[in-house]
């Protein structure tokens, strides 16, 4: 079974207009959080059995701050739970990838949530500290205490 219509489903709820591409299994979402605003994509490999999202946020950064940045998702990922941050050294986008193997857990509305809007979640906690150390406002040491300063 296919997790689009779960995903329709919770997109509309959450208010948050999406494109589905016209090819490919990918949907698109461009979402305005708390703390910033980025791109969400959700692929859905239904014959690999394999729900993706990725949280997709572009910086500009000079080539000093991305090992700073780099050592900053690193930190967050140690903390993590569900999900990974990556920073594409290309194109110096950050992302948030959360996903699932359904031949493990079926497919269902209840996971399909649990990705997508956890992702955002995830993403929109985290934009703060991505935003000071990639514009160079704050160390890594700063971005990481100020953040725990909130939890």
């Amino acid at each position: 079974m296919s997790m689009l219509p779960y995903l329709r489903e919770i997109l509309t709820e959450q208010g948050w207009p999406f494109q589905e591409h016209p090819e490919l299994p990918i949907v698109r979402v461009e979402l305005e959080g708390e703390n910033g605003d980025w791109e969400v994509y959700v692929e859905l490999r239904d014959e690999a059995q394999q729900f993706l999202v990725y949280s997709v946020y572009s910086v500009d950064i000079t080539a000093e701050l991305r090992i700073a940045l780099a050592e900053l998702l690193h930190r967050i990922n140690c903390g993590l739970v569900i999900g990974c941050f990556e920073l594409d050294y290309e194109d110096d986008a950050v992302r948030l990838r959360t996903s699932a193997d359904m031949t493990v857990t079926p497919p269902s509305r209840a996971l399909a949530e649990r990705l997508v809007v956890g992702n955002t979640l995830i993403m929109d906690l985290h934009l703060p500290s991505i935003e000071a150390v990639a514009s160079g406002d704050m160390s890594v040491s700063e971005a990481m205490a100020a953040k725990e300063a909130l939890d």
